[in-house]
């Protein structure tokens, strides 16, 4: 009989291959291992790419799985330090509209922005019918979809990217990673991308003609007395920096709810909006 347990590993340690109907297949950062996850997070197979995938197809015959078919898919990146729960109240949203999150686990405090940016191509070119594509990026996040758009063909050849919502994204160095990347204890959790976050990295504008939106979240006041405490006067970017450094074609500004900025209500109709039109 298959012994099925539940993935209790730490998240930020595998990332994911492949991504379909709230099933993953993982790799493991250090030891290679190959796993396929279910929608409960149980382990369903472990092997090879392909033994996982080939699982995969069975459990999605068997369970009558909707494998989506010219469905709008919507590529979700999460920021530095966090996980692919991050959009758990947003992917309900977009579900019951008729679209088809894929929220992407990636190590963010293991690899490079380079390295990530593979590990999404790998997730694009093994997307059943791809059809409509967009992504939506949180803080770090965008640094990715930078380094994957300026690949050579990055996405699937019959795919058409219809929108790229860009929330947060960084355009000057984080003063707090700034800060820890000079004390040696912390250097070696911090990663390699927390330190690109914490050097004068360069943005650019995406080299291609997407349509882009930047949504800005606006934190509350005592967000920003904190920060004003710990690290002094702070230049806040303004809209035209962002069009300058992110390519947008519109920046518009939301405020802040107090647990998360992705639980704001206005700022998932916005998103909703941007990606029907």
């Amino acid at each position: 009989m298959k012994d099925y347990r539940f993935a209790l590993n730490n998240q930020r340690l595998w990332e994911d291959l492949f991504v379909c109907c709230e099933w993953r297949i993982q790799r493991n950062l250090s030891s290679g291992k190959k796993r396929l996850l279910d929608h409960w997070n149980i382990i369903r197979h472990e092997g090879s790419f392909q033994d996982c995938r080939n699982a995969f197809d069975c459990y999605a015959k068997a369970f009558e799985l909707k494998i989506p078919q010219n469905n709008h898919i919507v590529i979700m990146l999460h920021g530095y330090g966090q996980t692919a729960k991050v959009f758990y109240s947003l992917k309900k949203q977009l579900s019951a509209k008729g679209f088809f999150p894929l929220s992407i686990n990636y190590p963010s405090t293991r690899r490079n922005t380079k390295s990530h940016a593979a590990q999404i191509h790998t997730i694009l070119k093994n997307i059943p019918h791809p059809n409509d594509i967009s992504f939506i990026t949180y803080g770090a996040g965008n640094l990715i979809m930078e380094k994957l758009l300026n690949q050579k063909n990055p996405f699937p050849q019959n795919a058409h990217i219809h929108r790229i919502i860009e929330i947060n994204p960084p355009i000057n160095k984080n003063i707090l990673l700034h800060k820890l990347c000079r004390i040696n204890f912390f250097k070696s959790f911090l990663g390699l991308m927390g330190k690109e976050l914490a050097g004068n990295y360069p943005t650019k504008p995406f080299s291609t003609p997407f349509h882009i939106k930047t949504i800005i979240t606006k934190p509350k006041f005592w967000k920003e007395f904190i920060l004003m405490l710990l690290y002094g006067k702070i230049k806040i970017p303004t809209a035209d920096d962002f069009r300058k450094c992110c390519g947008a074609e519109e920046v518009i500004t939301i405020d802040e709810p107090t647990d998360s900025p992705l639980k704001s209500i206005p700022l998932q109709k916005t998103i909703l909006h941007f990606l029907k039109n």
